[in-house]
């Protein structure tokens, strides 16, 4: 029996990108790919933020190419209120369909290779067929595949399930899915007029509704995906009118309907769900879940794609820390675990200042159970820099600091620990502080390395003289970054600042 090093069943981005990435790093790795996605598929609009995470996993050929169409800026209804929100100069979306996302990711992982690295591409084989059953092991893996007139079963000391929603994994009871709250998402495909301003625009158009919402994306080819998310329970839907549905959204969403005024329908409606969901356990050893096998976002956040990337990074390095380095397991296996719960938690949180506004408006139970949604007790891979803006305790400090006295800063509350991080392409330990607002631990915020900063200050070193310092020992950061991440110390407790009069 052959055991390779891992396999990656699935074949969107996150499994195109575990593949490229595992082929990279010179792995003796299977993929499984299944079926191409069905032809009715959602448009997609990455946001900028994407751009790095392509760029990571080796897809920046693609976020750099002519494909995608770019898009500048999002045209947002909601409760009432219009804005125009453009990207930063310089920044863009990209739009395109998930087929065709799909198509290209599968194309570029093939052609993977680690010469830019300096290591040794493994062969990667592909598989044709489609795989059933996975049963995970502390020394190997099985994975059984069906394909037309044959199956097999394959093993590896790992197994990468990014199958997406209904995975594998959860089909085998290896893992149990809690739903959040239910929705489809409702979709068909239009051309707008020829030489219309709609036409011309590649902006995203968002509207929200008395009890869903619906969006359009311009697509390359000229067409625009409209789609509206709505709660499965609908009437319409039990009857299964699922065209008399779309028409009455249709109806009432004034902004698309004007943006459609004279467009040609080139679709049937079609439904897929699109509710949030986490899976549990996302990770045990030779088992990891990636990307919407782990756990699925509200389309709203516009992060599916983006997340789906970051856990397939994350899941790599865990399987090359395992093998190079199996004292780090538990360890690895806790960051995989936290991470795939902390993100879907915070996007959660962020999503329900949305629904909190629509529901102001609406009054509707489908808006009331997203305003309610509240972060399950898991932290992010990040500190919240928008809530930090806003927190009391911070803006004191930071206006405190900001006083004309002499302000030096003291050691107050300095408490760390070893946490697992990612540490270049594997797993390692890093030294966080620990503080109220961070019980598991926290050590950089806008480029600051928060316990750098806390060991530098001194009673008797003023603010400007630290920040100086500081630059010239860790990387140099500008000063509102460096005020913001002092300000957020001393409001935790771990600085306090001393004070004496200015000289006369």
């Amino acid at each position: 029996m052959h055991v390779r090093d891992a396999i990656v069943i699935g074949g969107g981005p996150a499994g195109s990108a575990a593949f490229a990435l595992l082929r990279v790093r010179g792995l003796d790795v299977v993929w499984i790919p299944g079926p191409a996605r069905p032809h009715a598929a959602l448009a997609l609009s990455l946001p900028p933020t994407c751009g790095p995470l392509f760029q990571r996993a080796g897809f920046g050929s693609l976020w750099d190419a002519p494909e995608p169409l770019r898009s500048g800026a999002n045209r947002v209804h909601w409760a009432g209120e219009t804005r125009h929100e453009a990207f930063a100069p310089g920044m863009s979306a990209r739009l395109c369909e998930a087929g065709d996302l799909e198509r290209w990711m599968r194309r570029d992982a093939q052609a993977a290779d680690g010469t830019s690295s300096g290591r040794t591409t493994s062969a990667g084989r592909l598989l044709a067929g489609r795989a059933v059953t996975i049963e995970p092991g502390t020394e190997a893996s099985a994975v059984r595949v069906e394909a037309p007139g044959a199956s097999a079963t394959h093993h590896a000391r790992w197994v990468l399930d990014c199958t997406g929603r209904g995975g594998v994994s959860v089909r085998c009871g290896l893992a149990e899915r809690t739903a959040g709250p239910a929705a489809l998402a409702v979709s068909a495909r239009w051309r707008v007029r020829d030489g219309s301003p709609e036409a011309a625009a590649a902006d995203t158009v968002i509207e929200s509704q008395s009890d869903g919402w619906g969006w359009s994306i311009p697509l390359p080819d000229g067409t625009r995906d409209v789609s509206f998310l709505v709660d499965p329970r609908h009437s319409a839907l039990v009857r299964g009118d699922l065209e008399v549905l779309y028409a009455e959204r249709l109806r009432a969403a004034p902004e698309l309907g004007a943006l459609l005024s004279g467009a040609e329908r080139r679709s049937a409606a079609w439904a897929c769900e699109a509710g949030p969901y986490a899976v549990d356990p996302p990770a045990r050893p030779g088992l990891l879940l990636v990307g919407d096998a782990a756990s699925a976002l509200d389309p709203l956040t516009s992060f599916g794609v983006k997340k789906a990337l970051a856990s397939a990074w994350l899941a790599t390095a865990v399987v090359e820390t395992a093998l190079t380095e199996p004292d780090l397991l538990d360890a690895a296996l806790l960051l995989h675990t936290t991470r795939e719960r902390a993100i879907p938690a915070r996007l959660r949180s962020d999503t329900a200042g949305f629904a909190t506004d629509a529901e102001r408006v609406h009054a509707h139970p489908f808006w009331t159970a997203r305003a309610r949604a509240e972060e399950d007790g898991l932290l992010a891979a990040d500190p919240d820099v928008e809530g930090l803006r806003t927190d009391p305790e911070v803006l004191r400090a930071f206006a405190a600091l900001r006083e004309p006295e002499h302000v030096g800063l003291t050691p107050g509350r300095v408490q760390t620990a070893l946490r697992p991080t990612v540490v270049g392409t594997r797993v390692g330990l890093e030294e966080r502080l620990l503080t109220p607002r961070w019980p598991d631990g926290v050590r950089h915020l806008r480029g600051v390395d928060l316990l750098a900063l806390a060991r530098l200050a001194r009673p008797d070193i003023e603010v400007p003289e630290l920040w100086e310092r500081y630059c010239r020992q860790e990387e140099p950061v500008i000063l509102p970054d460096f005020l913001g991440a002092l300000s957020v110390l001393v409001a935790e407790g771990v600085l306090r600042m001393v004070r004496s009069p200015s000289p006369s």
